[in-house]
């Protein structure tokens, strides 16, 4: 693939993650349509729903690269894989640790969750 078309998939993805973070574009008409009939939706919502998908959109281009390109597939593998064994790490911790790190990693965890949504 040139870099010309790298160039096009990167702006298309930045334009479609900005728009589910922030409440213009096209989201201003799915705001205003839900508070016309009676249904609004709050901005503590809209953000949760938007970090999750842009999330979501973020893991599936970065395999989407890793697996395109020659040049960045070490890389993007290499991201993946942190990626992967930091989640099972966590979780096996989270399940399987004593009372302590359970404690530390939920509070760390909702410390994240916070800072996001508040």
């Amino acid at each position: 693939m040139s870099s010309s078309q790298d160039y096009f998939y990167a702006l298309s993805f930045g334009a479609n993650w900005g728009d589910n973070l922030t409440p213009l574009g096209d989201n201003i008409l799915v705001l205003n349509i839900a508070e016309q009939n009676n249904r609004p939706i709050k901005i503590k919502t809209f953000w949760k729903i938007g970090f999750s998908t842009t999330i979501l959109q973020l893991f599936l281009v970065t395999v989407y690269f890793t697996m395109h390109s020659r040049e960045t597939f070490l890389i993007g593998l290499i991201a993946l894989l942190v990626v992967f064994a930091t989640i099972g790490i966590l979780f096996i911790f989270s399940r399987y640790g004593s009372e302590q790190i359970k404690n530390s990693i939920n509070r760390g965890i909702d410390r994240f969750r916070s800072s996001i949504i508040a």
